[in-house]
């Protein structure tokens, strides 16, 4: 295993090969030396392709980072004022002082600006994923749009999220972290519209200024945002079937008058649909061997629900403060039926019937609070604070029946599980940028993260009375705080020479109490950052970087929950799951759009769901928990790159091979698993008509091995037909064309403990759906103008 220091020593070893980039500043004023507040900045390639795009501040300040040298063409546009061009050649720092916009004397309406933009943006640290140039996302949502990225893994088996190969990435929603895990946070994800996204980022580089969770990195998912003055706007129906039913709406307001702003949002959806699942496993417990074969049918309905209202105050020309609400509720209902057929010398029966009527209601408020202050062009202070509560109940009725060898009920009994799980998040920070001359950048802060978590879960009889000595009833209180400081620099050490780097100090004492058990558990550890660049010509130029991260248990995989899968097998919690830490060193060739980059991983006590079955032999339970397996290496090699065919037809493309060795610690002694896996991720484009716009795209995931557990290879195609029209864009998609990307699972073969399981699920294949989307306001088309910016939106959280 490659340790932290020799990882620094390779980079400075390395250090003559990395290579620099630029920065491009100035400030927008009228004719009357008046700064003019958000206007929009955008930095074309010469391709005409957008490299990034940027508001300016309330001072009219902008500013555009790491920029590599070539032609570029700066393009400023404002409500009220004449469209800006300016084309330049960039070999160095750039301040481009004041730049005069000119009065319109004609109708915003008449004002437009055109470029193209790409469907994926490629720099240095992240990937973007411009969702208006996929008419294929239309009427789905985020987590359908995650997984139709490149380099995103989406595994709904076992509730898991990766990019690059890499496990544990943490989900922000502009800028704002996403605090939830496992199947908790999918459905989160799941009830986000895609018609309110603009963009995704991919980052699979974060500086330290993002907590240090998150081993595999970071997605950020950026939403819709409107600054023109008056009334602006969007609205999105959509509707759909796959195998059931499903339509939902979605909106957007925003109101701008003078140092005012006020924006709302909402949307719904009601997804009927269902989630299947076979199961065959083989169990060699101390009284003898249960082999079981299992199908359940689980027709689902799902309800999402989500508002947000928010208002911005300018209080000077230097300061604004933002503060706003969001308020989301998730409701899931189905009506499970699951035959289990038993051989061995366990089960008194050959058979039995269990039917469950399970509820899963979540609900979430929070409250956020943004101050900015300029104190100079050059530094600014920001200040957060966000309070979230959530709270998910999921109480189940099962009713079960034994069967006899013609399948008649011998007998008939009822039980009922409650689940409680609130949440409670305080979260401040404070933020401190800043320049100290032209070749040197920083940026400073602290954070405080409170966290509070409870679990309650009780197994019920007949009579609803609870049983107190039942391994399924317990209590868990979790209570956690997170101190952290940071520093991060970046600059120029030479017109081909350019670093970034910092590090972030976290101390976290977490303390763990439940009915059977406890952990306490303090962590203060340093997490460095560090990156050189070198560019070799205007096309060509090469990163390597060094990071340091860490992933704690989620708090659904501490917490003793448990489901009933049939009276033998459980899938539960585990209180004495440990935190894994990443020391990560990637090396990045890019050459015009081509994207070549090889990294080596390495993590101690990786976490994988379900990793280690555990058997209860006094109970004759199979338990299935997540578990810290001792110690992973990965190498992994990506590409990607575009191929453009004809003016009308243009292609994506990004492959990535991996390397993957795992050594595990089981109770027959220790083993280790080396294996490769493959993802292939593909997007043709095509536009058919001046309006007309097709959409085709696919990924190909082989096998994959996580500890001990395998899961099978995946296909999925989908296709998107999109007409735009003045004001309105009417879009036909079809998500998993031939059905084959749905049927996901896991395979667990230990023949020396005496286990085989082989979970397999099908959810819900092939969905058409018809969307509409209709801009309406001054501001019409913001959305497609702001899908390429690659920083975190500012006004929440800068």
């Amino acid at each position: 295993m490659i340790q932290r220091d020799v990882m620094l020593l390779f980079l400075t070893l390395g250090y003559s090969l990395m290579f620099g980039q630029h920065r491009i500043e100035g400030i927008i004023q009228n004719e009357k030396a008046v700064p003019i507040p958000y206007s929009n900045v955008m930095l074309m390639t010469d391709s005409q392709e957008l490299m990034k795009g940027e508001v300016a501040d309330t001072t009219g300040y902008f500013s555009f980072e790491q920029i590599p040298s070539g032609n570029y063409q700066l393009i400023i546009s404002a409500i009220g004022y004449e469209g800006f061009q300016q084309d330049m050649r960039l070999v160095k720092d750039v301040d481009l002082g004041i730049l005069n916009l000119i009065s319109a004397t004609f109708t915003t309406d008449e004002v437009t600006v055109s470029a193209q933009r790409s469907t994926y943006v490629q720099e240095a640290d992240r990937t973007i994923v411009n969702v208006s140039r996929l008419p294929s996302a239309a009427g789905g949502h985020a987590l359908e749009l995650l997984e139709k990225s490149p380099a995103v893994s989406v595994d709904r088996a076992s509730s898991n999220v990766s990019l690059l190969g890499r496990d544990n990435v943490v989900v922000f929603l502009d800028g704002q972290r996403i605090r939830l895990d496992g199947n908790d946070l999918l459905q989160y994800l799941a009830s986000i519209p895609a018609a309110q996204i603009v963009s995704l980022e991919l980052i699979h580089n974060p500086p330290a200024s993002y907590d240090a969770d998150g081993t595999g990195g970071v997605i950020n998912i950026v939403t819709q945002n409107f600054e023109a003055d008056g009334l602006n706007g969007n609205i999105n129906l959509h509707t759909g079937y796959g195998q059931r039913g499903k339509y939902g709406g979605s909106g957007v307001l925003n109101y701008k008058s003078g140092k005012w702003n006020l924006y709302a949002d909402g949307s719904t959806s009601q997804d009927y649909t269902f989630q299947n699942s076979d199961i065959v496993s083989a169990v060699q417990f101390d009284d003898g061997w249960l082999r079981t074969q299992q199908a359940s049918q689980r027709p689902a309905y799902i309800g999402n629900y989500k508002g947000k209202i928010g208002l911005t105050y300018n209080l000077n020309s230097n300061t604004y403060i933002d503060v706003f609400g969001v308020y989301t509720r998730r409701q899931w209902e189905l009506n499970a039926e699951t035959r289990t057929d038993y051989e061995g010398d366990i089960s008194p029966i050959p058979s039995d019937f269990l039917t469950g009527k399970e509820t899963n209601a979540s609900r979430q408020y929070s409250i956020s609070t943004h101050i900015h202050h300029h104190l100079s062009p050059n530094h600014s202070l920001s200040a957060d604070y966000d309070y979230l509560n959530f709270n998910i109940l999921n109480p189940t009725r099962y009713t079960l029946q034994n069967l006899d060898a013609e399948g008649e009920p011998l007998s008939e009994s009822a039980f009922h599980t409650e689940k409680e799980t609130p949440f409670e998040f305080h979260v401040a920070r404070l933020d401190y940028q800043g320049k100290w001359n032209d070749k040197l950048r920083f940026e400073t802060g602290v954070k405080l993260t409170l966290s509070h978590v409870a679990n309650h879960t009780a197994l019920l009889d007949e009579n609803e009375l609870p049983d107190a000595t039942s391994l399924f009833t317990d209590s868990m209180r979790l209570d956690e705080q997170i101190y952290a400081a940071y520093i991060s620099v970046e600059g120029n050490l030479s017109s081909k020479l350019s670093f970034s780097g910092g590090v972030r100090y976290e101390y976290s004492d977490l303390t763990l109490r439940s009915k059977r058990e406890g952990v306490s558990r303090q962590i203060s550890r340093f997490f460095p950052t560090l990156s050189l660049t070198y560019q070799f010509s205007e096309l060509t130029q090469l990163t390597t970087a060094f990071r340091e991260r860490i992933s704690r248990p989620g708090f659904q995989n501490l917490a003793p929950a448990f489901f009933f899968l049939n009276p033998y097998t459980v899938l539960a919690g585990n209180i004495q799951a440990l935190p894994n830490i990443n020391q990560t060193l990637e090396v990045t060739l890019r050459h015009r759009a081509l994207f070549l980059s090889l990294s080596y991983a390495t993590d101690d006590n990786p976490i994988i769901r379900y990793a280690i079955p555990f058997l209860n032999q006094e109970e004759n339970l199979l338990l299935l928990v997540s578990d810290n397996i001792d110690n992973r290496q990965q190498l992994g090699l990506n590409i990607g790159f575009p191929l453009t065919f004809t003016r009308c037809w243009s292609s994506r493309y990004s492959i990535g091979s991996y390397g993957r060795r795992d050594q595990i610690h089981l109770p027959t002694g220790r083993r280790i698993e080396t294996h490769p896996f493959f993802t292939l991720d593909i997007s043709q484009d095509f536009q058919l008509h001046k309006s007309w716009s097709l959409s085709l795209s696919g990924t190909w995931n082989s096998l994959v091995y996580q500890g001990t557990i395998y899961q099978p290879q995946q296909t999925t195609l989908n296709l998107g037909l999109q007409k735009t029209f003045d004001h309105a864009t009417l879009t036909l998609s079809c998500t998993d064309i031939f059905n084959t990307g749905t049927f996901l699972g896991f395979v667990n073969e230990l023949p020396e403990q005496g286990i085989l399981y082989d979970w397999n699920y099908d959810f819900e294949g092939s969905i058409v759906r018809l969307s509409y989307s209709y801009n309406f306001g001054k501001e019409r088309g913001k959305k497609q103008r702001r899908s390429g910016a690659s920083e975190v939106l500012k006004r929440v959280n800068e």
